[in-house]
């Protein structure tokens, strides 16, 4: 397998395992959790984000964590800055000499990990792109060739569309560069681990995961963050799934049965936007290893996929931390 790896990231759709799978293997091999789950860094969400921070807490010594519970619902965390306190966090465990697991489902946080930027972020430029769609690709290529190697690197020269693209967005990055933080390469080299159920079995995890979330208290949690924290509905609506569908039945929009229906309706279409996303990985030349969670033997054959890899600076492959 190619390599070195520095770091082991734990991926699945939504209701797959991940969390426990990660804390499991940090608890046997070492090593600290950092989190890929754009809502988890909010203190005040727990249940509908499945924080699940009982799975870190029932190994003694406690699972090490990071990215989790760092800023306040109110205060949006975007893309940018996530990034960088990705990259802070890294660098402490890094510094620490404590084997790194990544977990997490959110695309473009994953996407963080191989790429130093996100370009959807970067609104389209209609009057430059009208220009450039006049010109072939081979005067496209010519004009791209002009930027620095670490915006045109990733680019797909043979798509005049994604080339396009690309001259929209390598001025802006240009221009700030320092902002999106592009100017060196990016330091993680994960070692990709996917987690797999097939489709009528995720959908009883989740189907059985949101009821069990429901009996948790998630609409008390709901309701305390619209009363409490006087967190607006617009914001929970904006966080999505879990928060979005609890505040519009709070909100009076439609009855408890047809919360469930439509919040596990989303659910499925949510996990089958990651598998669609996590295909789209591989196709970009992305290895992800995929084991079957299924079986009894799942976390021992990762285990042992583990300790195979090429892994450097960290203790991974020989050592034990139990």
């Amino acid at each position: 397998m190619p390599g070195p790896f520095n770091s082991v990231a734990i991926l699945g759709c939504t209701a797959s395992g991940k969390t426990a799978m990660a804390c499991a293997l940090a608890h046997t091999l070492g090593g600290g959790i950092i989190s890929l789950d754009s809502r988890q860094v909010y203190r005040e969400l727990n249940i509908g984000c499945g924080k699940d921070l009982n799975l870190y807490t029932a190994y003694k010594p406690e699972i090490p964590f990071k990215l989790i519970n760092i800023a306040s619902v109110n205060t949006k965390v975007v893309l940018q800055d996530w990034m960088r306190m990705l990259r802070v966090a890294f660098d402490e465990m890094q510094d620490n000499k404590v084997n790194i697991w990544f977990c997490g489902g959110s695309h473009l946080y994953l996407d963080a990990l191989r790429k130093p930027f996100t370009w959807s972020q970067i609104p389209e430029d209609k009057s430059r792109r009208q220009i450039l769609q006049g010109l072939t690709l081979q005067e496209l290529l010519h004009q791209l060739d002009a930027f620095p190697e670490w915006i045109t690197a990733s680019v797909d020269r043979h798509s005049i569309k994604r080339v396009v693209r690309a001259l929209e967005i390598a001025p802006v990055l240009v221009a700030n560069a320092a902002f999106y933080n592009t100017a060196s390469p990016l330091p993680y080299k994960p070692l990709y681990i996917g987690l797999y159920w097939p489709r009528e079995q995720l959908i009883q995890r989740i189907e059985a995961r949101l009821d069990a979330r429901l009996e948790m208290g998630m609409l008390q949690e709901v309701e305390q963050l619209m009363h409490v924290h006087q967190v607006p509905a617009s914001r929970l609506i904006e966080l999505g799934l879990e928060y979005r569908y609890c505040a519009e039945h709070i909100m009076g929009y439609y009855n408890f049965e047809a919360l469930k229906q439509k919040l596990n309706i989303a659910i499925r279409q949510y996990a089958k936007r990651q598998m669609t996303w996590f295909r789209h990985m591989e196709r970009e030349g992305v290895k992800i290893q995929w084991f079957d969670a299924r079986t009894n033997t799942c976390y021992l054959q990762i285990e042992a996929y583990i300790r195979s890899a090429n892994l450097d600076k960290t203790n991974v492959a020989s050592g034990d931390q139990s």
